[in-house]
């Protein structure tokens, strides 16, 4: 099978201080459909608990969403 590149933003928005954005390109997710949104919406909140875990150098088990 031939390997597939994805491509991906990462930065900061230019007005709002502390606000990250990340943007995937052509991953043909649809969030439209519910299957879809809730899978995105359970990554997102794994990668928040992370990043700030991360930044404020605590145990991830401390973070709930």
């Amino acid at each position: 099978m031939e390997k597939i590149t994805l491509n991906y933003k990462i930065g900061e928005h230019p007005e709002i201080k502390n606000r990250i954005i990340v943007a995937f390109d052509d991953t043909g997710i649809d969030l439209n459909n519910l299957e879809h949104h809730h899978f995105v919406d359970i990554l997102a909140k794994v990668m928040i608990s992370e990043l700030y875990a991360k930044a404020n150098n605590i145990p991830i088990e401390n973070i709930k969403f």
